[in-house]
């Protein structure tokens, strides 16, 4: 994710001009096997601003936003849809599971880690997506052995939090100008 600054390339054709730097980076990501999410200009007529995943399902959507402060780019809004299988509570239930980290066996923690082949981790994953859920999970098992846990009382919160009022304005307001700007200068 970030600003590539390549206008040579057109992420939607798949096709890149003759020029070395705009090559290397777009035979880098398809090569690599990255999906390109960005199908909008972010600068001018130009897509200057990407977002990469090696899994074309974990970006769901990517939306234009209003650009932050004197930027002349546009602010990328993306859904990011990740699975997290350590999820052991309800939102919703009276209480949940909390480490007591200082009666942790820390030693023990090391030497699990340490037991580790991770070159046969990263090996077994080639992807990052793969890779990334392996050793969170390696993690987490570890932490589960080594750290002792009580269940603690949650609070029901039942008041949703809301941002001052003059702030909620002013975000209302920048949102109505960016929408009248894009609809008078349409990129």
């Amino acid at each position: 994710m970030g600003d590539f600054n390549c206008p040579r390339i057109h992420w939607a054709s798949d096709t890149s001009f003759n020029d070395p730097i705009n090559t290397a980076i777009f035979n880098w990501a398809t090569s690599g096997g990255f999906t390109q999410h960005v199908d909008f200009p972010t600068r001018g007529q130009n897509t200057l601003d990407v977002v990469f995943a090696d899994d074309d399902q974990i970006i769901n959507r990517s939306v234009a936003e209003p650009s932050l402060g004197f930027s002349d780019h546009c602010v990328i809004n993306f859904l990011l849809t990740v699975e997290n299988s350590q999820c052991t509570s309800n939102v919703y239930a009276d209480t949940v599971k909390q480490y007591s980290w200082h009666r942790a066996d820390f030693d023990a923690l090391r030497d699990s880690l340490l037991a580790i082949n991770w070159a046969e981790v990263i090996c077994y994953n080639p992807y990052a997506s793969s890779t990334w859920s392996a050793f969170v999970e390696l993690i987490w098992e570890a932490v589960d052995r080594c750290v002792p846990t009580f269940n603690c009382r949650v609070k029901s919160r039942k008041t949703k939090y809301r941002h001052p009022y003059a702030l909620r304005k002013l975000s209302a307001k920048k949102r109505r100008v960016w929408k009248e700007h894009r609809t008078v200068h349409p990129t």
